[in-house]
């Protein structure tokens, strides 16, 4: 996450998404913190995901966050 609108070293909570339904697990990204890794769940195999997000504190602010998604990488 190179961005957020939150401030610089603000953290914010991915996940992988399938229909509404979570296919990997969570993980908190700081902002400015570098690469993230994590394995998607067997049931995102082979189809359609997308990357979801929600404020870390789990209130109802918005903000806007940017950054790099390779969902390619091992």
């Amino acid at each position: 996450m190179s961005y957020t609108s939150k401030g610089t070293g603000k953290i914010a909570t991915y996940w992988l998404d399938k229909s509404g339904t979570q296919v990997s697990n969570t993980v908190d990204v700081q902002q400015g913190g570098g690469s993230y890794y994590r394995s998607a769940k067997q049931t995102a195999s082979k189809s359609y995901v997308c990357l979801a997000a929600e404020n870390n504190n789990y209130t109802s602010t918005t903000y806007t966050v940017s950054g790099y998604w390779d969902e390619e990488t091992d």
